[in-house]
């Protein structure tokens, strides 16, 4: 079973991203770059992978979002298995998700990342637009009305 530091010194590797500190320097962690408006957070903190994102600060008027990020959270139904997190001191919206390195492999976790960099993107939309048009959240792909 892989570690975590080996995991994500592979994912380096597969992406040419600069190698992760070694694990007795304690927490490795490495930013992939998925354009303007997305970076990328991987750490490895044994056993355990984190990923996580911040998607953007929520506007004064957009205090409406808070309840569709609740919702989204509820049995991670509108995240994709990932948590929301709204810090409210500097109003930031951040994804984060947690994997056990053991219950992965190289391909599991490049899956993981690209699952998440793709709903980081809908979430910034989201972010972006919810407020200016008074527009409600778009239900995601993957969710069913019961």
């Amino acid at each position: 079973m892989p570690t975590a530091h080996q995991l994500l010194s592979d994912l380096c590797v597969h992406l040419k991203l600069q190698m992760p500190p070694a694990p007795e320097e304690g927490e490795a962690v490495v930013g992939i770059d998925f354009g303007e408006d997305l970076l990328v957070f991987v750490s490895a903190d044994e056993p355990w992978l984190t990923i996580y994102s911040r998607l953007g600060v929520l506007r004064a008027d957009q205090t409406d979002l808070l309840e569709q990020l609740f919702d989204a959270n509820l049995f991670w139904q509108g995240t994709v298995a990932a948590t929301l997190a709204f810090e409210r001191f500097s109003r930031s919206v951040v994804l984060q998700q947690r994997a056990l390195a053991e219950a992965l492999d190289m391909r599991a976790l490049e899956e993981l990342v690209k699952d998440f960099a793709q709903e980081a993107e809908r979430w910034i939309q989201v972010i972006e637009t919810v407020g200016k048009a008074d527009e409600p959240l778009a239900a995601p792909v993957y969710a069913q009305t019961v």
